[in-house]
């Protein structure tokens, strides 16, 4: 009975050893595969964070088509529309193609507007782009000739030209001088307009007396190239404002500067 007994208190002590080492392994196991699976997550949150690249940013190309193995771009914004087609231009055929708008076309009847494949193209090496505005933004009613075409989108007819007659236009378009002002043999030249100024610590110089064309520089004092600042009042800023000029345009002023 007493062996009976004996045995039976090591079998428990045998049992309850087994138990524990068989508990310690599963925490031990639980253990390293907690940290193998935090491995794993760290590796992969990396990976992602190296392979997820960031939304490209492209700048939006000049609109352009290429046609005759001719590079066209859009002319001007002011001055892309053209008011009606004439003898001079003749259809070449419908954009076939395009690439995103970030690129330059590079193949025959191709653009960088997918909406406009389809639309007809006209040519005419002799086109006439109408010349409404200077660089300076002033208004013109000028032209130049050369390399253009003509592509029918949305009932609209929209110029684009050849670099060539870019190089034309806007020579016509630059022949206009500066908006500029002169003041005791200086010429001032214009930066801007503004609204609201306070003219008690500026020194009054007269009004301005009469305008040349506006393809040529002032030669007299209180004199511009602008019709539209003639009989307006000029007045010279203090010296911490580097002496720069003012003119009063009805509730505005132009602003100007002289730019050695």
């Amino acid at each position: 009975m007493r062996n009976k007994t004996a045995l039976s208190v090591i079998l428990s002590i045998l049992l309850v050893t087994l138990a524990g080492c068989t508990e310690n392994g599963a925490s031990i196991d639980s253990h390293d595969g907690g940290n193998t699976a935090a491995s794993n997550t760290h590796i992969t949150d990396e990976l992602t964070e190296n392979t997820t690249s960031s939304p490209e940013v492209h700048t939006a190309a000049v609109p352009a088509v290429f046609v005759n193995d001719i590079y066209f771009r859009f002319f001007d914004e002011k001055q892309n529309i053209v008011p009606d087609i004439d003898d001079t231009w003749a259809y070449l055929g419908n954009i076939q193609s395009s690439v995103p708008g970030w690129e330059s076309p590079v193949q025959n009847f191709q653009t960088n507007n997918e909406q406009m494949i389809g639309a007809e193209i006209f040519h005419s090496s002799i086109g006439r782009i109408p010349i409404t505005s200077s660089v300076w933004d002033d208004p013109l009613n000028e032209e130049a000739v050369g390399d253009s075409i003509i592509v029918v989108f949305n009932g609209q007819r929209i110029l684009y030209i050849s670099e060539e007659a870019h190089t034309e236009a806007y020579k016509v378009m630059s022949a206009v001088v500066r908006h500029s002002l002169m003041i005791d043999e200086i010429i001032y030249s214009f930066m801007g307009s503004g609204n609201g100024v306070i003219l008690n610590s500026y020194t009054y110089l007269g009004e301005t007396t009469s305008a040349v064309p506006i393809n040529e520089f002032p030669t007299k004092n209180l004199q511009s190239n602008r019709e539209i600042v003639v009989g307006m009042r000029a007045y010279r800023l203090p010296p911490e404002d580097n002496n720069d000029i003012i003119v009063i345009y009805t509730d505005s002023y132009f602003f100007y500067k002289h730019l050695p």
